[in-house]
């Protein structure tokens, strides 16, 4: 019913069709098991939100990197990021991220 649903709402990139895949992904993050959850999975990857969600946890990952890389070898944000190769669009919102948490 969520895989069907989902598809449903693909064919569009309009605003209500993002935010009903989201729902429709949340309830079954709740009421579906493991194996439901890969099929789920699989449909949502093709999507915008899935995108975007992978997208986030990329983010994350290299905040992490950097932060870790930063505490081990004692270099500066700057010259971590020169190592991690991070793109320059993505330094300033990283810096400022990691400057708040600090």
């Amino acid at each position: 019913m969520f895989k069907t649903a989902i598809n449903l709402t693909k064919p569009s990139n309009e605003l209500i069709a993002e935010k009903t895949r989201a729902i429709l992904y949340a309830l079954a993050d709740k009421f579906l098991d493991k194996s439901d959850l890969d099929e789920i999975r699989e449909v949502m990857r093709m999507t915008r939100l899935g995108q975007m969600l992978m997208d986030d946890g990329m983010e994350i990952k290299e905040l992490e990197n950097i932060k870790k890389l930063m505490k081990n070898t004692n270099w500066t944000i700057e010259q971590t990021m020169d190592m991690l190769e991070i793109p320059e669009e993505k330094r300033d919102k990283y810096r400022k991220t990691i400057v708040q948490n600090n």
